[in-house]
């Protein structure tokens, strides 16, 4: 038997989720359907490995990627004609960007901008997501 994550809806529409313990996915969304709850996602979860204990590193961040900073290009052109300061439009974008690794440098580079270092040199502090053109 295999644990399933699943987020449903139920017959008035509000969000439920939990854990089963079944076969299949297919057959966890036939007892949902039996429940009542229409299912919206349904994973599996993966066993912890009880040698390693539930310690979950990421040694390797993904990049920011290309498409992503031309969407914050575009957003931060759009605030700053509309007058909002700079510091406020990268909070902003940080709160609101679904990269990890964008939103950490974004809100290192609005607390470097609080503590008077010009823009530039906030974004040269990080070579990996900011390219020198």
């Amino acid at each position: 038997m295999a644990r399933f994550q699943y987020k449903g809806r139920d017959a008035k529409g509000a969000q439920v989720s939990g854990e089963l313990e079944i076969a299949s996915e297919s057959a966890a969304a036939n007892e949902l359907l039996k429940k009542g709850i229409t299912p919206v996602q349904i994973s599996e979860l993966q066993e912890a490995s009880k040698s390693l204990g539930s310690i979950n590193i990421q040694l390797i961040k993904p990049k920011v990627t290309l498409d992503e900073l031309i969407i914050f290009c575009r957003q931060m052109n759009a605030l700053a004609r509309a007058g909002i300061p700079i510091i406020r439009a990268m909070k902003g974008l940080a709160d609101s960007t679904k990269s990890e690794v964008l939103r950490e440098t974004l809100f290192d580079v609005s607390q470097r901008l609080e503590s008077g270092v010009n823009l530039a040199s906030c974004m040269q502090a990080h070579p990996k997501v900011f390219s020198d053109l």
